[in-house]
């Protein structure tokens, strides 16, 4: 686990930034979470952001919290949404910072119905219906906002 004040400053703008608030308010809302687990998500995302958890342990962290919560196939557009809108807009500051970010595709592990993340790519890969949830654009903060005016240093 590494200190905040050691996470590179695009990273920590992109993860405090209004769109990946709004981004998980509104996945929050299509999942149907309720408002005492709103910030699982969140939580998460810190862990990985300090380091504290990898990128397999986040989504298996994540898989199992939210399976009991709204099911298999919510959970698997969940994963989906978090890699393509969250993490995939800052991907290259992550794998600099040496978190990286494995596209993952979920599917059910052989012979059990406990599903696992899996590399993309791969033929376990399955698609998800693009009608299940809301569209996003966003663009990672550190590049839409300007720097801050500083009176002085």
């Amino acid at each position: 686990m590494v200190s905040i004040f050691d996470v590179p400053k695009p990273i920590r703008l992109w993860f405090s930034s209004d769109e990946v608030a709004n981004e998980l308010d509104k996945m929050n809302g299509w999942l149907g979470i309720a408002k005492e687990n709103a910030t699982l998500i969140a939580d998460l995302l810190a862990g990985l952001e300090l380091k504290d958890v990898t990128i397999d342990a986040f989504n298996e962290r994540l898989k199992n919290r939210l399976i009991p919560l709204v099911g298999e196939e919510k959970t698997r557009l969940a994963i989906q949404d978090v890699d393509e809108k969250i993490l995939k807009p800052i991907k290259n500051d992550l794998i600099g910072f040496g978190i990286f970010p494995v596209e993952t595709s979920y599917r059910p592990a052989a012979g059990s119905e406990a599903p696992v993340a899996v590399p993309s790519g791969t033929a376990a890969e399955t698609p998800a219906p693009a009608e299940a949830r809301p569209e996003s654009s966003l663009k990672p903060a550190f590049e839409t906002e300007p720097e801050p005016f500083l009176l002085h240093k």
